[in-house]
């Protein structure tokens, strides 16, 4: 754990291209390995992957992952908005049983390895679709800036990231208007939720959907959008806001700006 924090510190100082040159002789010596989350086995991959899966072992997003699980009934199609490695993916593909569907959207390139890994291990690809694309409000082309930790990579230039890559997205209504319609919906895209959001905005209008939206102030800004619009375009989506409040364990109204990133679960 200490060689793990010690990545992270030394990432946030700049030094991520010194991380990357000694990570295979570290891997080598720490070995690739596998954790256990929630009855899930995940694989391991990088100092990184070993870190994320401490984290949600100890509990990270805790609260949000139990209303999840309860949103997900069997027979629910679920989106899966910025699946990183999976975790979410995961939780969903074992509820929805063989007659629901799992859409699982992660543009970076490395990230979209390992979760393919991590549905393999769990034998639930069969009812999980990777796109290997950013949604958004249009079809297109964008820049990608890849950060190694993966779970923080973006549209946006707002932290010192690794390198640029291009990365393709798709138009929400589009997609969905050729697949089956979504029940549940997680979104976690680092300052892009807005576009997500418009880019369903038809799709939304269907009754009884649950979201589950990050709400980081300081993506949002580097995004170039004003944080508390977030919460005004759930509210004009017809959508109740409110905040998932993991120390307490409770949902509590969305009222004015978080001083740091908190998860919201809207529903109608």
């Amino acid at each position: 754990m200490l060689l793990l924090k010690g990545a992270a510190f030394a990432r946030r100082l700049g030094l991520g291209p010194v991380i990357d040159r000694v990570r295979p002789a570290v891997l080598k010596r720490v070995g690739r390995g596998r954790a256990e989350v929630r009855g899930m086995v995940l694989e391991a991959e990088t100092v990184e992957d070993r870190m994320y899966y401490g984290q949600l072992q100890g509990g990270r997003e805790g609260f949000m992952a139990d209303l999840f699980e309860r949103a997900v009934e069997p027979g629910s199609v679920v989106a899966d908005v910025g699946a990183n490695v999976g975790f979410f993916t995961l939780l969903a593909a074992r509820r929805v049983g063989p007659e629901g569907a799992v859409y699982a959207f992660e543009p970076d390139a490395r990230n979209v390895r390992r979760l393919r890994a991590n549905l393999a291990r769990n034998g639930v690809e069969g009812v999980v679709t990777v796109v290997p694309k950013a949604l958004s409000v249009a079809d297109g082309v964008e820049r990608f800036y890849v950060r190694e930790a993966g779970d923080v990579s973006s549209l946006y230039a707002d932290e010192p990231y690794d390198r640029v890559e291009e990365v393709q997205t798709v138009a929400g209504d589009r997609f969905f208007a050729e697949a089956r319609a979504f029940d549940v919906v997680k979104i976690d895209v680092e300052g892009h939720e807005p576009a997500v959001l418009a880019g369903l905005a038809q799709s939304l209008k269907r009754p009884g959907i649950r979201l589950f939206v990050e709400y980081n102030p300081g993506a949002l800004e580097a995004a170039g959008t004003r944080p508390e619009a977030l919460g005004e375009l759930l509210r004009e989506a017809g959508f109740s806001v409110q905040v998932i409040d993991e120390e307490a364990r409770t949902l509590r109204p969305l009222d004015g700006r978080p001083a740091e990133y908190v998860n919201l679960y809207c529903e109608r």
